[in-house]
C-alpha cells in the first residue's frame, strides 16, 4: 500500500486531540485561581499565623506567648498531660479541669494550642482554599481570648461588691468549651454564632447585676483592657499572623497561575503575553498588601485585598477570552489539516477510478463548517462559535466514516 495512502489513515485517528481540547467557559481545572481573598479583617478577629516555630515552652507561637503569660507552667504541663494520657475520652471539660486543678478558660486555651500545632505543621501543604477555611477556625482568637479577659475582670468587680456570679462563671466555661467545640468542628461559623450568643447572655447578665453602675463599670473594664500590653500586644500578632495568611495565599494563587500559564504556552503552544502582562500587574499588589496589614487599619486591608480580588477576575475574564480564541483558533488549524490529507486521499482514490463523490460533499460541507467558525470567532459570536465547533466535531465523525469506506475499497481494489 502507498506510504501517503499509509499516512492518511493516520489522519483520521488524530482527530481525538483535536477535539481533546478544552474549551472555555465550562467547568475546567486549569489551576487558574479563584482566590477567596479574606477580608474578614475586624481588629481582633484575625485569623492565627501559619507559624510553625514553637517559644521556650513548647506553645505554638502567636497564642502560646499569650498561654504561657497567663497560665503558670505547671498548670500548662498538667493540661498536656492529661490530654497525652487519653484518660478522660469521654469527659465533660468542666470535670476534666476540676479533676486537675485547673479552670475551663486554661483548659481551652491549652487544648486549642495543642489542635492548632498539627494543623500549622501542615499549613505550608495547604492549597489556597485550604488555608482560608483552616483560617476560619482561627480568627477568631484574639476576639475570645479578650473577651476572655473582658468575663474575668467583670466577675472579680461583682466579687467584689459581694454578689454571686455563679451563673457567669457557668456561662464563661460554656463560653470556653465552645472554644474548643470551634477548633474541631466542620462549621466554625455556627459555633461561633453560639458563642456569640452565650457572650450577650453574660453581658445582659452582667449588667443586671451592675444595675446602674453599669455603663461605668464596663467603661472602667474597656480601659483597663486597653492599659494591658498582652492585649494590645495579641491584637498586633494577630495582623501579623493575618498577614502571614494572606501572603501564603497570595502567593500560591500567583505560582498556580504562572504554572497554568507556563503549560499552555510551551505544551499547547498558545500565546499568553497579555496574560503574563496582568499577572505582572497581580504580583505588583503583594508589597502593598503587605503594607496594609502592618499599617492595622481595616479600612485599608479591605481596600487593598479588593482591589486584589478586582484584579484576579480581570485576569480570570482575560483568560477565559485568550482561551476561547486560542483553543479554538488550533481546533480549526488541526482540522484544516485533517481535512488537506483527506483531500489528498480523496484525490488519490479518484485516480483509481473510485466512486468519491460523497467523501467530496463531504469535504465540501467540513470547509463550510471552517469557514463558519472562522466567521463566528472574528465577529466575537461565542455562542455561535461554540456550535459550529460543536457541528464540527459530529460531522467529521460521519466523514471519517466514509473516508473508511473510501480507503477499504483502495485496498481492495
Amino acid at each position: 500500500m502507498d506510504k501517503k495512502l499509509i499516512g492518511a489513515l493516520f489522519v483520521l485517528f488524530f482527530v481525538a486531540s483535536v477535539f481533546a481540547l478544552p474549551m472555555a467557559g465550562g467547568r475546567s481545572s486549569t489551576g487558574i485561581p479563584n482566590p477567596d481573598i479574606p477580608t474578614d479583617v475586624k481588629k481582633g478577629s484575625a485569623p492565627q499565623a501559619p507559624d510553625m516555630t514553637e517559644n521556650e515552652s513548647g506553645t505554638v507561637k502567636g497564642m502560646g506567648k499569650y498561654i504561657t503569660e497567663q497560665i503558670v507552667e505547671d498548670k500548662v504541663k498538667r493540661i498536656k498531660d492529661a490530654i497525652a494520657s487519653g484518660n478522660f475520652t469521654g469527659r465533660g471539660i468542666a470535670s476534666i479541669a476540676k479533676e486537675i486543678g485547673v479552670s475551663v478558660r486554661e483548659y481551652a486555651l491549652v487544648k486549642v494550642q495543642e489542635i492548632r500545632r498539627t494543623r500549622l505543621e501542615k499549613m505550608h501543604e495547604m492549597k489556597p482554599t485550604e488555608i482560608i477555611r483552616e483560617g476560619k477556625r482561627m480568627k477568631y482568637d484574639a476576639a475570645v481570648n479578650e473577651f476572655g479577659e473582658r468575663m474575668n475582670l467583670t466577675i472579680e468587680r461583682l466579687k467584689e461588691k459581694g454578689m454571686n456570679t455563679s451563673d457567669l462563671e457557668e456561662m464563661r466555661d460554656a463560653f470556653f468549651t465552645k472554644y474548643i467545640e470551634l477548633q474541631e468542628s466542620d462549621n466554625p461559623d455556627q459555633i461561633a454564632q453560639e458563642m456569640k450568643t452565650i457572650a450577650n447572655q453574660f453581658r445582659e447578665s452582667a449588667r443586671e447585676k451592675m444595675g446602674d453602675e453599669a455603663d461605668t463599670i464596663e467603661a472602667e473594664i474597656s480601659e483597663e483592657l486597653e492599659a494591658k500590653p498582652e492585649i494590645k500586644r495579641m491584637r498586633t500578632e494577630n495582623w501579623q499572623h493575618l498577614k502571614e495568611v494572606a501572603l501564603m495565599v497570595f502567593d500560591k494563587n500567583i505560582a498556580s497561575a504562572e504554572h497554568v500559564l507556563t503549560v499552555f504556552e510551551e505544551k499547547v503552544g498558545l500565546n499568553v503575553s497579555e496574560l503574563r502582562e496582568k499577572l505582572d500587574e497581580v504580583k505588583g499588589m503583594r508589597t502593598e498588601l503587605e503594607a496594609a496589614y502592618d499599617s492595622e487599619n481595616r479600612t485599608e486591608v479591605i481596600r487593598v485585598n479588593k482591589e486584589i480580588r478586582s484584579l484576579w477576575i480581570e485576569f480570570r475574564k482575560m483568560y477565559s477570552e485568550v482561551m476561547r480564541k486560542q483553543v479554538v483558533t488550533k481546533t480549526i488549524e488541526r482540522v484544516e489539516t485533517v481535512v488537506s490529507k483527506s483531500e489528498k486521499l480523496v484525490e488519490m482514490a479518484k485516480k483509481k477510478g473510485i466512486d468519491t463523490a460523497e467523501a467530496e460533499v463531504a469535504l465540501q460541507e467540513m470547509k463550510q463548517i471552517i469557514n463558519d467558525a472562522k466567521v463566528s470567532q472574528d465577529a466575537g459570536e461565542y455562542e455561535k462559535t461554540k456550535e459550529d465547533i460543536k457541528t464540527l466535531k459530529n460531522r467529521y465523525r460521519e466523514f471519517a466514516t466514509t473516508i473508511r469506506q473510501l480507503v477499504q475499497e483502495m485496498k481492495e481494489g
